[in-house]
């Protein structure tokens, strides 16, 4: 395949998500057809796969993404006992965010919410 066909073939396999099995068929389709010597560098990736979800402030459902460190159930008062949060620049930095927030004395979550931005 030249890659144009490349291109198209991949393009023609729709959105992958980090770590599914369709960007590794991407990315093996992009091996199998370079022309040039590779180094393989392994990397290993959890997939969250989210079904169903609901984010309740207030008494009231809003729209929300789920990040991969949500989890449970938490009530109390947001400014006190659940801290709010804009979703950083980079997703690498918010596992040390909530890491030290969590940390702090009264602490029961924190809600880090994105604010439209879409990430894939």
């Amino acid at each position: 395949m030249n890659g144009k066909e490349v291109v198209e073939r991949a393009l023609s396999l729709g959105e992958a998500v980090h770590g599914s099995e369709k960007e590794k068929a991407i990315l093996n389709l992009i091996e199998e057809n370079l022309d040039r010597e590779l180094k393989r560098v392994p990397v290993r990736t959890k997939v969250w796969e989210v079904k169903e979800f609901h984010v309740r402030v207030n008494g009231r459902e809003v729209e929300a993404s789920l990040l991969p460190y949500t989890r449970g159930y938490v009530e109390g008062v947001a400014g006190r006992d659940v801290v709010l949060l804009d979703m950083p620049s980079h997703p690498f930095e918010v596992k040390p965010l909530y890491e030290g927030l969590m940390n702090r004395e009264g602490v029961k979550a924190v809600l880090i919410y994105d604010s439209g931005k879409l990430r894939r």
